[in-house]
Formats: structure tokens, sequence, C-alpha cells
């Protein structure tokens, strides 16, 4: 009798304190985050000091592995792509 109502006490008391975590990280739940990044003209700290190069390939899929040019070697590229 004695073990039985001390698992119930120790069953209790975790109960308690996993109802408490529960309700506390609740609370601490930060608002709803902006994922819309803002333009980079409006944030005066951001500095572009490199050319921004587009490369332009025509898509084969998901199953296919592509080669993109590199600085290593700039004329590495499928058939069809474009600087």
């Amino acid at each position: 009798m004695i073990r039985s109502s001390t698992t119930i006490r120790v069953a209790a008391k975790l109960y308690l304190v996993a109802a408490f975590v529960m309700f506390s990280t609740a609370l601490a739940q930060p608002d709803a985050i902006n994922v819309e990044p803002k333009h980079f003209s409006s944030d005066k700290s951001v500095k572009l000091d490199y050319d921004i190069v587009y490369v332009r390939m025509p898509r084969r899929g998901d199953a296919v592995g592509t080669n993109w040019t590199e600085i290593s070697n700039p004329v590495f590229m499928d058939p069809g792509a474009d600087l």
C-alpha cells in the first residue's frame, strides 16, 4: 500500500512538472516571424562591392546533374548555358 501511494505521488509531481514546462514554453513562443526580406537597397549597412553574375541554362529536371560554370574553369558548362 505504501509503495502504491508513493508511486502515485511521484507520478502526480512529474505530471505537474511536465504541465508547467509545457505551459511556460508555450508562453515563451515569439510572435510570428516575418520571413519576407526587405530589399537590400533599404538597408544602408549592406554593401555590394562585387559584380552580380547570372548564369542562364536549361533545366533538365531533378534527376539529372548539371555543370555550372565556376571561377576556376569558366568555360566548363552544359550546352545551351549562357553567362
